[in-house]
């Protein structure tokens, strides 16, 4: 036997008021009664209501899943990335340091002590590179900053008329 769904309280408030138009149309009391009319009308705006808000909620729901996924794979993508470039920097490496091991009359740990201390004297140049360009441009916009009062100051005191 299969599971029926209960019904949502949109489907309730739509069966109220069918329920309650065929009452009318069979020749109920309150047949053409307008407060009768405005009430079946307000349940079924209430349904509709209820309707748009659930749809929206839906959207909602699904936009926050569609935005995780594509969070989660541009994060996979990353990873692969980085992956990809670490190994890369890895073999290239490895082929310096088996050439400098080879040209050292093969002497493997000669050419991995080279290759590595080489990597990473470059990796801190590197940074040391930026780190004393992000001071000088710093430095230059703080300058600039402070300098700009002093000449618009100078140039309105210049432009400014004198009254004696």
């Amino acid at each position: 036997m299969p599971s029926r769904k209960p019904p949502s309280r949109c489907e309730e408030d739509r069966t109220t008021v069918e329920a309650s138009s065929a009452r009318d149309a069979g020749g109920s009391s309150s047949n053409g009664d307008p407060l009768h009319e405005l009430a079946a009308s307000v349940v079924a705006l209430q349904g509709e209501i209820r309707r748009l808000a659930e749809a929206r909620i839906d959207r909602i729901r699904l936009s926050m899943r569609d935005r995780v996924v594509v969070l989660f794979a541009q994060l996979a993508g990353a990873v692969i990335l980085i992956s990809v470039i670490v190994a890369a920097i890895v073999l290239i490496m490895l082929g310096v340091a088996t050439a400098i091991g080879g040209i050292s009359g093969g002497r493997a740990w000669l050419g991995e002590v080279l290759a590595g201390g080489g990597f990473v004297l470059a990796a801190v140049g590197l940074v040391l590179a930026a780190e004393v360009r992000t001071r000088i441009r710093e430095r230059r916009q703080l300058e600039e900053k402070y300098a700009r009062p002093e000449r618009e100051s100078a140039a309105s005191d210049a432009q400014a008329p004198t009254d004696q």
